[in-house]
């Protein structure tokens, strides 16, 4: 850990209050989002999550519920309170976990039986499946690099 780091005794988070919000996958099946919206809306928490992982900070539990789109149709990353600042080892690997975990965010906006089914929606289903495999070693090496293999027009 760099000097700085270790001289912290204590680490805050603050966040914006996100009053309500839906999972990110019933959101773009209740609207009936097609195959641009869903990805526009996956490219978003991606950015988030990235942003987050820049400063050091992986989140660890990006389930449904801390992966929402707010009333006014934009995603909020919820629950940075586990979130942890690591070192840079173990940063890495609780890294490759978040790219599994919004691997499974992926999978679910594409994987409903409405959801759609053109070429997008097939590429974004294979990348889903290997940015959640069990062998890290076999995911994206980031949550950048799983963002710019989503497929695209």
């Amino acid at each position: 850990a760099s000097p700085e780091r270790a001289q912290l005794s204590t680490v805050y988070f603050a966040s914006e209050f996100v009053a309500a919000g839906t999972p990110l996958a019933d959101f773009a099946d209740r609207g009936r989002l097609g195959v641009r919206e869903r990805l526009a809306l996956f490219q978003e928490a991606c950015s988030a999550v990235a942003h987050a992982h820049r400063h050091g900070v992986p989140h660890g539990n990006l389930s449904a519920a801390n992966v929402l789109v707010d009333v006014r149709g934009s995603v909020r990353i919820l629950d940075f309170g586990v979130a942890m600042v690591l070192a840079e080892p173990t940063a890495a690997g609780a890294e490759r976990d978040d790219v599994a975990a919004l691997g499974t965010r992926l999978a679910a906006l594409f994987d409903a039986p409405s959801g759609p089914d053109d070429r997008m929606s097939c590429a974004a289903r294979e990348l889903a499946r290997r940015a959640s495999d069990p062998d890290p070693r076999r995911r994206p090496a980031s949550v950048e690099g799983l963002a710019e293999e989503l497929p695209s027009a």
